[in-house]
């Protein structure tokens, strides 16, 4: 038989975490792993027969179902007709039905539709397979079950490749998006006007309905009301899409983000409020009064308004955690159980990831669990305290503690995640939840439900009941606006490690033990030994293990002797980053496309790499032109990292990418010199940087005036550490090589050429090739790029020097090193 373990779900959910963790890492054993899981289910079976005692077994099986939980999602096996099987491959017509919601924003149009057929050749192919589509262009309306059609090309999901950048094609996949397509507005078709599926249609129409009363709404008494419409929204029906980005960094400052999510707060004050009004009506049938049912009648009808709020929610992934979650303890009302949060946890945990296992990688999974389990074991500290409270005024006294308790709590135990996911850390979370979320938790959500009730029955008194609840709204809205903006009331973080994350909760677990040994009544002296014992062990462990992560980060940023260099992948642009010996930065290029608001590389992939490397200084930066795809990731890094100077060749451009980096030196007070009284060479730490063209006058040349692309006006720079050199050409042209050779000749020489103009055929002469004489050549370009870039004359050309060519849309990030005389090369594995 097995052997009873205390809260036995724990350990059912841990070891299916592992099974799903490894599944992920290990992907492709599971035709290995099913016959061991099938090997370990019949020894169960023999057990329990025999009545052999077991303990190890269950654990080892749910690890094995885990593994091959996660399996379709990362080592996925496609029928011949999917649709991945025809990415990029040629245009051709597209005809799907809409599965999703369209959301429009940045001009754009995006959902997901399942691809029905294509049409190649004349001949239509049935395929399968979920596709995110964008519409350029302006907004199209479209609905779930439209049936569409458009002619486009279907194109793989691709990363970034970065060290540690995020894995975007994973993060799609988990979502059952294999392929991506852009087509106009105009060129998209509607073929039919689709129904959504029964079981669904109703909930959809009342969402529509609440959506639409508070679109109809006047402006808040507080506040500025489309903010407030947007946060109504996203408080009742879970329509996050109307809140800005802006508001978003709002709430996040002020330690208030997870109001803009349905969670267990919001099911929890639906479940409690219905509970107590439907224990209230049951007390009035006698039978049942006389049967003792009370609690399990009330529970089994607070059931009903729970699924359905979450259900008109719209049923995110964090709304579905806090139905379960109140579900499973909801049940145990109904068998007359006695509630064990922790197990509650875990079997809500275990519920969400048998029904969607990639769920475990989620943001908000990771953050509703952990917030949960810190606040009920902090809680189950507190105990004592709250059961010395006696009388009326203790027991207020108690609440209140246990409130602000609850906000400290789950702010200290999500911390590390908080700090993984968004590098902020607010200072002032506790003070601003003590008056939000009474606000928003007990009056504005109320009276938007009680409005969303009541619709059914009068429109006019549920206007008036969601007005007050904006009214609400637009107050918190104020003082969360207030709070933002004051100085310092938020920190700017780098990313912790998953050494450091695990040092912290193992120092929280030891402080943990520690503290529960001070309330440990007649212990014997054994156990309380031994308890103590393991709190001690885990503090000593924590600590040290902490000093010597310090040290590590200490050396690797400043007592490092090396010159390193990092030539990003950030698609069809350039950015390197350059790590001098000591601890100096240097960033040249940032990167970039035509519109930050769609992708901002410097906030999504340079950004990220500097704070996982510790990093929150750059020095120097380095703009060659103001083409987008060098200076746009530009803007986010002088915004955010403590930049002393940027040093460009103080070409203007018309665009707005170019007007928001002037605006942003200004605004931080970056030492921007004019490019004539630039030290054309300096020396630091050993490394000589030279700035090699254009000329100090070259603006005032007529010949730049008249006849030059601007490309050849890029900023060149040489960064030499010992025997080697790497060279940074910009977009330079032939017109610009040819000034820069009879400028700087023999100069010239360098081990690492960093591809001019992303290979073009207008640049990489032999004139400046020759010169150069690179050993190896770095192109730095975009995933079947629209210029066909690099050109095969240009590779050609390398290959005939017999320079090694590295590109960033094959081989991802290009990571040098050099200690002066060895010199390595380290490239970002490319998934397929």
């Amino acid at each position: 038989m097995f052997y009873p373990i205390y809260r036995p779900f724990i350990w059912m959910t841990i070891s299916m975490i592992i099974g799903i963790l490894a599944g992920e890492a290990f992907p492709g054993y599971g035709l290995w792993v099913l016959l061991v899981a099938m090997a370990i289910g019949m020894a169960l079976v023999f057990c329990v027969k025999r009545k052999i005692p077991v303990l190890l077994l269950p654990l080892f099986f749910f690890a094995n179902i885990g593994y091959l939980s996660i399996q379709p999602w990362v080592a996925p096996r496609f029928p011949d007709h999917h649709i991945r099987h025809f990415v990029d491959s040629k245009a051709c017509k597209i005809n799907g039905i809409i599965l999703t919601e369209s959301v429009y924003k940045h001009k754009r149009t995006r959902f997901v539709m399942d691809v029905v057929s294509i049409v190649q050749g004349g001949n239509s192919v049935p395929t399968c397979g979920r596709v995110r589509v964008t519409v350029s262009g302006g907004p199209v309306f479209l609905s779930i079950g439209d049936s569409i059609s458009f002619f486009g090309r279907i194109r793989s999901i691709r990363n970034f490749n970065n060290p540690g950048g995020f894995d975007y094609e994973r993060y799609m996949a988990y979502q059952n998006i294999w392929a991506r397509t852009y087509v106009t507005a105009e060129k998209l078709s509607v073929q039919s006007r689709g129904n959504t599926p029964g079981r669904t249609a109703v909930f959809d129409k009342r969402r529509t309905m609440i959506s639409d009363m508070i679109d109809g709404l006047g402006g808040a008494a507080s506040g500025k009301p489309q903010d407030v419409k947007a946060v109504s929204k996203a408080l009742l029906i879970g329509d996050r899409k109307d809140i800005s980005t802006a508001l978003r960094e709002k709430f996040n400052r002020a330690g208030v983000g997870h109001l803009l999510a349905i969670s267990g707060l919001h099911i929890g004050i639906v479940a409690t409020v219905m509970f107590a009004i439907f224990r209230w009506l049951v007390t009035w049938v006698s039978p049942v009064l006389w049967a003792g049912w009370i609690r399990r009648i009330a529970a089994i009808l607070t059931f009903v308004p729970v699924l359905a709020y979450g259900f008109i929610a719209g049923m995110s992934p964090s709304t579905q955690r806090a139905v379960i979650m109140v579900s499973v303890f909801l049940l145990t009302l109904l068998f007359d159980r006695d509630q064990d949060l922790i197990n509650t946890i875990c079997i809500a945990g275990m519920l969400i990831l048998i029904s969607n296992p990639p769920a475990l990688f989620s943001i908000s999974f990771q953050l509703s669990f952990t917030a949960v389990l810190a606040i009920v074991w902090g809680l189950s500290l507190m105990r004592p305290f709250l059961q010395k409270a006696q009388d009326i005024k203790t027991a207020l006294l108690a609440k209140g503690v246990v409130f602000m308790a609850v906000t400290l709590l789950a702010t200290a135990g999500t911390a590390p995640l908080v700090m993984v996911y968004f590098n902020q850390i607010s200072l002032i979370g506790l003070v601003v939840n003590i008056v939000a979320i009474p606000l928003v938790g007990f009056l504005a959500v109320p009276l938007g439900l009680l409005a969303v009730f009541i619709q059914l029955f009068s429109t006019g008194v549920a206007s008036v009941c969601l007005q007050l609840s904006h009214w609400v709204l637009g107050i918190t809205i104020l003082i969360i606006d207030f709070v933002s903006g004051l100085p310092g009331v938020a920190l700017e973080t780098v990313t912790p490690s998953l050494v450091e994350i695990g040092l912290f909760y193992l120092l929280v677990a030891g402080v943990f033990n520690w503290l529960s040994t001070r309330h440990q009544e007649k212990p014997s002296h054994l156990s309380f030994g031994l308890r103590q014992g393991v709190a001690y062990g885990m503090l000593l462990l924590a600590v040290l293990g902490g000093i010597v992560d310090a040290g590590y980060w200490v050396h690797q940023r400043f007592w490092h002797k090396d010159l390193r260099i990092t030539i990003f992948d950030v698609g069809q642009g350039n950015a390197a980053l350059v790590e001098l010996p000591g601890g100096r930065n240097l960033m040249i290029d940032g990167g970039g496309f035509a519109d930050n608001a769609v992708f901002d590389t410097g906030k999504n992939i340079i950004a990220p790499y500097l704070l996982r490397n510790k990093i929150k200084t750059v020095h120097s930066l380095f703009l060659s032109h103001p083409n987008s795809d060098h200076l746009n990731g530009l803007i986010y890094i002088a915004g955010h990292f403590n930049v002393k100077k940027a040093m460009t060749n103080n070409e203007s451009s018309p665009t707005m990418g170019y007007r928001l980096f002037v605006e942003t030196l200004k605004k931080h007070g970056i030492d921007t010199p004019e490019y004539r009284t630039l030290e054309r060479t300096t020396t630091e730490a050993g490394t000589k940087i030279e700035i090699l063209y254009p000329t100090t006058d070259y603006l005032e040349n007529t010949l730049y005036k008249k006849r030059r692309n601007k490309n050849d006006n890029s900023l060149v720079l040489k960064v030499s550490y010992g025997e080697h050199a790497f060279l940074f050409p910009g977009d330079i042209m032939a017109m610009g090589e040819r000034a820069l050779v009879a400028d700087a000749g023999e100069n010239l020489k360098s081990t690492v050429l960093v591809s001019p103009h992303h290979g073009s055929a207008s640049s990489s002469t032999p004139l400046l090739m020759e010169q150069v004489n690179p050993e190896i050549v770095v192109v730095s370009c975009g995933w079947m790029n629209r210029f066909n870039f690099p050109a095969t004359s240009v590779l050609k050309r390398y290959e005939n020097m017999g320079a090694r060519v590295l590109r960033t849309d094959i081989n991802g990030a290009i990571q040098i090193r050099t200690n002066g005389h060895e010199m390595q090369i380290r490239t970002t594995q490319i998934k397929h």
